[in-house]
Parts: C-alpha cells; sequence; structure tokens
C-alpha cells in the first residue's frame, strides 16, 4: 500500500470490515465534499476529478477498462455496479473525503459497502504508482468483497491478491524483502491485520511480504483455488478451514513454509538493492580508510624507533658521562 501505496494502499482495504463500516459512517455522516469536483460518467464507474485535465480520466477509463477485465476474468466475477472513483489533487481534499481515518502513506482507499473508492493522483502521490494500477488495486478490493460480503479474510491474502491483480510492484520491494530475509526479520503475514497502525517502512514491507505471499500461493494452486477460497470464505467458512479444503494444507503449516521459501529466495535480493549496497561500500571504504591510516602509523612509528635507536649507537665517548 511504490506506496499505492506497490498496500498502492491503496491500503484501507486491508482494513477489517467493521473499521470499512466507520470509515463509511464517517464518510456518510461528512457528505462527500465535492462541491468543485467535475463529475465524468464512463459506465460503471463514476468518476470525480479534482482538476482540469480531461485527458487524465480519458486515459485513466481506457487503461483501467482492460486491467479490470483481466481482474474479473481471474477471480470469475463482473463488476456490475456503478463505483464512484473520487480522484484527489491535494491532501486536503484527501483527508476531507476519508475524514482523515487513512494513514499517510496509503495512496487511496476503497469503500467495498458504498463500491467506492478514493485516490491520491500522482501528482501529490509521489510514490511511482502508475494511477490506472492505483485504481485496478482499489477496484480489485471492490470484486473481492463482492463475493466474500463482510466476512474476515486475512489482510495479507487479499492485500496480495490486489497487487498481483492489478500488477503493482513497489519501488524497493525485493530491497526490503532481502534486507529483512537476510537479518532474519521477516515479520509474518498474520501481523498485516494491523497494517493501519504502521509506520511508513513497516507498511511496506508488510505489503512486500502480501504480494510475495499471494504469488507464491497462486503458482502453487492457481487462480481456481484462489476463487474457490473465496468463495468458501464467502459462505461463512473461517478462512482457516476455506485454506485448508481449497488447498489441500493446512494453513499454519503453509505460512511456515512460505517463511522458509522466503527467507532462502530474497536473502540474496539485499545484494541488488542499490541504497544499501551504497552503504555498504561507504561503511568498507570508511573501514579501509581507517585501516590504511593505522598502517601507516605503524609503520612511521617503526622508522622513529630504528632512527632512536642508530642514534644511540652514535653516542659513544669511551667513558662514563659524569654531569658536572
Amino acid at each position: 500500500m511504490q506506496m499505492s501505496t506497490r498496500l498502492r494502499f491503496d491500503m484501507a482495504s486491508l482494513i477489517k470490515p467493521s473499521f470499512i463500516y466507520i470509515i463509511t459512517i464517517a464518510v456518510l455522516t461528512l457528505g462527500y465534499n465535492i462541491s468543485h469536483a467535475r463529475p465524468y460518467d464512463r459506465p460503471p464507474y463514476k468518476y470525480y476529478y479534482y482538476g482540469k485535465d480531461r485527458k487524465l480520466i480519458d486515459n485513466l477509463d481506457r487503461e483501467l477498462r482492460q486491467k479490470v477485465s483481466y481482474i474479473e476474468a481471474r477471480l470469475n466475477k463482473k463488476l456490475d455496479k456503478t463505483v464512484n472513483i473520487y480522484l484527489t489533487l491535494t491532501l486536503e481534499d484527501f483527508n476531507n473525503l476519508t475524514h482523515g481515518r487513512v494513514p499517510g502513506w496509503a495512496g487511496g482507499i476503497a469503500i467495498p459497502g458504498r463500491n467506492t473508492v478514493i485516490l491520491k493522483t500522482p501528482l501529490f502521490f509521489g510514490q511511482g504508482v502508475p494511477l490506472e494500477v492505483l485504481a485496478a488495486h482499489e477496484l480489485s478490493h471492490i470484486l473481492i468483497h463482492e463475493i466474500i460480503g463482510d466476512n474476515y479474510l486475512p489482510r495479507w491474502f487479499e492485500e496480495g491478491l490486489c497487487q498481483v491483480l492489478s500488477g503493482e510492484s513497489r519501488h524497493g520491494s525485493l530491497g526490503r524483502l532481502g534486507r529483512a530475509a537476510a537479518s532474519n526479520r521477516l515479520m509474518g503475514l498474520p501481523r498485516a491485520d494491523d497494517v493501519m497502525n504502521f509506520s511508513s517502512g513497516d507498511a511496506d514491507l508488510a505489503y512486500s511480504e502480501a504480494r510475495s505471499a499471494a504469488a507464491r500461493f497462486i503458482s502453487q494452486f492457481g487462480w481456481e483455488t484462489v476463487v474457490q477460497l473465496l468463495d468458501r470464505v464467502g459462505k461463512g467458512e473461517e478462512f482457516d478451514d476455506a485454506f485448508l479444503a481449497a488447498a489441500g494444507v493446512e494453513y499454519e503449516f503453509w505460512q511456515v513454509e512460505w517463511i522458509e521459501y522466503a527467507r532462502k529466495r530474497y536473502s540474496f535480493a539485499v545484494l541488488l538493492d542499490i541504497d544499501y549496497m551504497i552503504w555498504v561500500f561507504i561503511v568498507l571504504l570508511g573501514s579501509l580508510a581507517v585501516l590504511v591510516v593505522f598502517i601507516r602509523r605503524r609503520i612511521q612509528f617503526r622508522r622513529w624507533l630504528e632512527e632512536e635507536e642508530e642514534e644511540g649507537e652514535g653516542d659513544d665517548f669511551g667513558g662514563p658521562i659524569v654531569p658536572g
């Protein structure tokens, strides 16, 4: 939830259903402040844009339809309801629409109960996530909740799926996973449930782990298993039971297996983290400089000792020296 923020978060849909409804009530109470937003009707989407560049809407709508077609095919679910998409140009507009309940690192929020998506545009959301990817991520949340209703789905699974479905790839995610794996500090999937209270750095790692785990699940079991799992959750099954029935493996066992997989797969990735390697190089260079200075001083000190010994050998007066 780049960070759209890759959570491209983007991240509000990580929220538990109860929290989603808290936000929904807050938004309803606020009454969307769209007095200066221009509406653009493009069924099944209705865009509200806080700007004057109509080309942005046209380009977004074209790209988004292609992505949503792919998402619908993977989830075996059609988006058959009108979705309101708010594109904010300033943090003030975003906070007004979300009642200030969304972390600053989030690039957007989905409110499934209202078929509503609120996004930060790239003009002020500097995470390098294309707007159509950010929008597709949030629409994935809408479709997933059409399937599961108000039933509980672990945030890592939902956010991971949304990232994979939208084609989101967060900047630096491989490096973050590499550092965490190399230092044995992967946070683990269940902790993602509290991501809304995380700092930006911890949220980045949680989203990176979520995407990795979801991609691993899909590669192991396929999209049909994903759909079956979501359907079972939608019918009221506990996630652990639905996981076992759909994938044929215990949820707890699979988590341990993924941790081991991640440690082996991503430990090498720390070598690909340019920022990290620059600091490593600086530290090594500094250590080398200190070592060189130390060696030079030792050499100079040895020379001084040798010179003093040579001078002492030349002071021979043939007898004892008696102070006068």
